[in-house]
């Protein structure tokens, strides 16, 4: 008896080291998405299968804009393998709930052998080498989806 519930706790304890993040919940034409909240506004953008990007933005009184744009392969497979590089798909926020004013900045992704869905709070994102390395790739796609041709909507 004490045999089968050692094995059963070692069975569970290794289902849930093995844990990750989600899933991700895309719609089959999208292969990221990404967005944060902030006191200053917020910031989202999507890439979808064939390359085309829509990249948001609510300033708050300097206005919303709006960029449509485009992401090559290279640029996504660049973006693939620094995510897989840091395993952000094994990320997983360790806290409920965050500190005063902290953001929660999150990206869903479907890449290659990437899928998942991953949120943390920005002190997760900042204390973790390899949580900070993706973020970081994540937002650098976005900043070259920014263009200043972009039209206050």
């Amino acid at each position: 008896m004490i045999a089968r519930w050692l094995a059963a706790v070692a069975l569970l304890s290794t289902l849930v080291a093995c844990g990750g993040a989600p899933k991700s919940k895309l719609p089959r034409n999208n292969v990221l998405r990404f967005g944060v909240s902030h006191m200053g506004g917020s910031v989202s953008f999507v890439v979808r299968n064939d390359g085309t990007a829509v990249y948001e933005t609510s300033r708050g009184p300097e206005g919303d804009l709006r960029v449509d744009s485009k992401v090559s392969k290279a640029e996504m497979q660049k973006l693939a393998e620094t995510l897989t590089q840091h395993d952000c798909c094994s990320l997983t926020s360790s806290r409920t709930s965050g500190v005063a004013d902290e953001a929660r900045p999150g990206f869903s992704v479907r890449l290659g052998e990437l899928d998942c869905e991953v949120s943390l709070w920005d002190g997760e994102f900042r204390d973790d080498e390899d949580a900070k390395a993706c973020l970081a790739a994540v937002e650098g796609l976005g900043t070259k989806l920014r263009s200043p041709h972009g039209s206050p909507r």
